[in-house]
């Protein structure tokens, strides 16, 4: 079995973790005639974000479901770029706030996010709801700053949902936990990145439902 027909041995989660630590390195170039094949094993198995998320951390590439075409590589994931997204698109705003949340998997400075939303916290090894602050305040979709024993949420009054949408945000009451969602897979699950604190920034699949989801969609303009 070669490494194109091995891809449909993994789920999401592990797929796209994998491809950004290097696993797949030997199709760092499989954005030749060979994606084809490619893409036809995944959309088997998974779904077009998946598969689109896959292909951009492997190589840049962009997979475009609607009409079946895929962009030619140009800046990795890894590299915290993000393309220039109209503001009235809130489909490409979401998209353009999980591609940062993607590009910090593998840090583990939790100041790098502290300094940011409130540096009085610096040193704080809890920075799960910092992380997801800083990725807002990052990407122009709020201004606010953390408050000191509340955090960020109470302040932006998002609206839950039983559904979430790509960079809405999944929320623990005890102990308190953020994470955003990458996408909500079909056994109902979500794919987020998560601040944790012994791995840094991680891609992962939860084990468990949030307490609730709080949709980013008025940050968006959606409403």
């Amino acid at each position: 079995m070669d490494i194109i027909e091995q891809l449909s041995k993994f789920d999401g989660a592990t797929l796209i973790a994998d491809a950004q630590c290097g696993r797949f390195s030997e199709l760092n170039c499989l954005c030749d005639d060979r994606i084809w094949r490619a893409i036809t094993i995944l959309r088997n198995r998974f779904d077009s974000m998946t598969i689109s998320l896959f292909l951009n951390a492997l190589c840049g590439c962009e997979f475009r479901p609607q009409t079946g075409q895929f962009g030619h590589p140009q800046r990795p994931i890894s590299s915290g770029s993000a393309p220039e997204v109209d503001p009235d698109d809130a489909s490409g705003l979401r998209q353009r706030l999980v591609t940062r949340a993607l590009s910090e998997v593998g840090r583990s400075d939790c100041d790098r996010y502290w300094n940011d939303v409130a540096p009085q916290l610096k040193g704080d090894p809890h920075c799960c709801c910092a992380f997801i602050l800083w990725l807002l305040r990052q990407e122009g979709l709020t201004s606010v700053n953390w408050v000191l024993g509340e955090g960020f949420l109470s302040t932006l009054q998002l609206p839950i949902v039983a559904s979430p949408l790509p960079g809405d945000i999944a929320f623990w009451y005890g102990p308190q936990h953020c994470e955003l969602v990458v996408e909500q897979q079909s056994d109902g699950s979500c794919l987020t990145v998560a601040a944790a604190q012994e791995n840094g920034i991680v891609l992962e699949k939860q084990g468990r439902s949030a307490d609730a989801y709080f949709s980013i969609s008025k940050l968006v303009h959606e409403d």
